[in-house]
């Protein structure tokens, strides 16, 4: 059991650290294929992206679904709730390239989002005591 479990939070917070990566290399797709870095939007094009870090997230989300079903992973409500949703928004919102200057509202909401999604599913967690 406590292989599976290890491994599913390794899974967890290392496909999370790509989809994050991959939604930051939005920020400059036509800087990045001008300079010949070949990130994923470059390479893939911005749907196949999209569609690419979609899946990855549902799939990740359904493995610890069943790793919670099956008693592996202890069921946290609000963490898994708050994970599954706010990636599904950022994912919507962010991955596709920018219009405007970086730093603008969009760009503070990104960084709010993403690099907060924790913070915020942990915030909610303790805000209304769900164990």
């Amino acid at each position: 059991m406590g292989a599976w479990a290890a491994l599913s939070v390794f899974a967890f917070f290392f496909l999370k650290s790509f989809i994050n990566t991959v939604i930051y290399d939005f920020r400059d797709v036509g800087g990045d294929a001008v300079a010949g870095l070949r990130t994923f939007p470059v390479r893939l094009g911005e749907r196949r992206t999209a569609a690419l870090l979609l899946a990855v997230h549902l799939l990740l989300h359904a493995w610890l679904g069943l790793s919670v079903f099956v008693g592996f992973l202890s069921f946290q409500p609000i963490i898994l709730a708050c994970s599954w949703l706010l990636g599904l928004v950022y994912i919507y919102l962010y991955a596709r390239t920018s219009s405007g200057k970086e730093g603008g509202p969009r760009s503070k909401m990104r960084d709010f989002l993403v690099d907060g999604e924790f913070v915020l599913a942990v915030a909610f967690r303790n805000l209304f005591h769900l164990v």
